[in-house]
């Protein structure tokens, strides 16, 4: 991983949409906040008709597999019931040895375009895979003009309004067409992936996808720079929680919307200072809870685009 950060683009402040296993990787895939495509907690299956990274490739022409842990068939795991990913435009799928499974696949696919999507289930398995499939990408002559992406969904812990829970690693590296070495500091959510991976490839972004594309920004040319990050965790329990990074400064609401903490991230990166109810920070806070609000009428979440909430 270190020589992948090496070669690639580093996003240093990037976030989760939702820092728990299944709804960040509901949001990875179909380009939309977990609330909107259906997926808000663990064990809760991805719909069919949402849109999917996956099945937008495979109609361009492109292989598609899957390999690791899913988590998105919801309790229903009948085998009456095709794997869900195929359901979700993979065309192959496997859950066992991941990076073995992985290269086998780069071979076979090596003189198409493909997308592998790999998921291990152990974070100890994660620097060793990504050696052999970057080696492997060398040994079939592939490196230059494929994009390899890493990232997390959360950070060291789950479904929590913290840095240490929301922020997430990210490294892309596509020697073709961006130039490696380089760090960014703009914000960038991983429900951002989806449309900006398809854009990358010259690939149609379904209308319904939330995400922004962020291609031609990170490229260095045309593009406004992402100023806010949005994010949700807990949805439907009573720690349930919402937050809105701008620049430096982070707000974070309850269920009922009220202000529970507000942070400055450059004077206090390790959220020890809660002004949430500090008088003199009482602009600041007025609006982010704009911005917040304007996030949850943009995505749907509890309002519709009209800015009335929604009822249930």
């Amino acid at each position: 991983l270190d020589q992948l950060a090496k070669q690639g683009v580093r996003f240093e402040r990037a976030y989760s949409a939702y820092p728990l296993s299944g709804p960040a990787r509901a949001a990875l895939i179909t380009g939309r906040f977990p609330h909107a495509c259906g997926v808000t907690r663990n064990g809760v299956r991805l719909p069919l008709d949402q849109p999917s990274i996956a099945a937008e490739l495979r109609s361009a022409g492109y292989q598609t597999g899957f390999v690791g842990e899913w988590g998105l068939d919801g309790p229903d795991k009948s085998a009456a019931v095709p794997p869900g990913p195929r359901r979700h435009g993979f065309d192959t799928w496997a859950a066992g040895s991941p990076e073995s499974t992985a290269i086998d696949f780069l071979k076979q696919t090596h003189r198409n375009p493909f997308f592998l999507f790999l998921a291990p289930a152990e974070s100890a398995s994660i620097d060793s895979a990504a050696g052999r499939l970057l080696r492997a990408l060398d040994e079939q002559r592939l490196a230059t003009d494929t994009i390899v992406l890493f990232t997390s969904a959360y950070g060291a812990n789950p479904n929590l309004p913290f840095e240490r829970s929301v922020r997430v690693p990210l490294i892309v590296r596509y020697p073709r067409r961006l130039p490696g070495g380089r760090s960014i500091d703009a914000l960038i959510s991983n429900v951002d992936i989806m449309p900006t991976l398809l854009a990358l490839c010259g690939v149609d972004i379904p209308r319904s996808v939330q995400g922004r594309n962020l291609a031609a920004w990170i490229m260095g040319g045309s593009g406004e720079r992402p100023e806010s990050i949005y994010s949700t965790g807990k949805v439907g329990s009573p720690g349930e929680w919402r937050m809105v990074v701008r620049g430096l400064d982070k707000l974070v609401v309850n269920s009922d919307l009220d202000v529970t903490h507000l942070y400055n991230l450059g004077a206090d990166p390790s959220e020890m200072d809660n002004l949430a109810h500090d008088p003199v920070e009482v602009l600041k806070r007025d609006e982010l809870e704009a911005l917040l609000k304007d996030w949850m009428r943009r995505t749907g979440d509890r309002m519709d685009p009209s800015g009335l909430q929604k009822r249930g």
